[in-house]
């Protein structure tokens, strides 16, 4: 599930949500009850699920091959 970032337009409270991206947008301040705005985040993460990515999960050139 996604993080969204939302800002109070009224009192400037900041809040970070994490919500399903079919959930509605929060509506209404915790702190004032005036209307949230959606803000783009910075905080991007991201996650690698699986046996790994490694170095040696790819094939190597072999600088020292033989020409025969």
């Amino acid at each position: 599930m996604p993080i969204y970032d939302y800002q109070c337009k009224s009192c400037g409270h900041h809040e970070e949500v994490l919500q399903r991206m079919s959930e509605p947008p929060v509506a209404k301040c915790p702190n004032c009850g005036s209307e949230m705005q959606k803000q783009f985040s910075s905080n991007v993460g991201l996650q690698f699920q699986g046996s790994g990515f490694y170095i040696t999960d790819y094939a190597r050139k072999n600088n020292t091959a033989k020409t025969e």
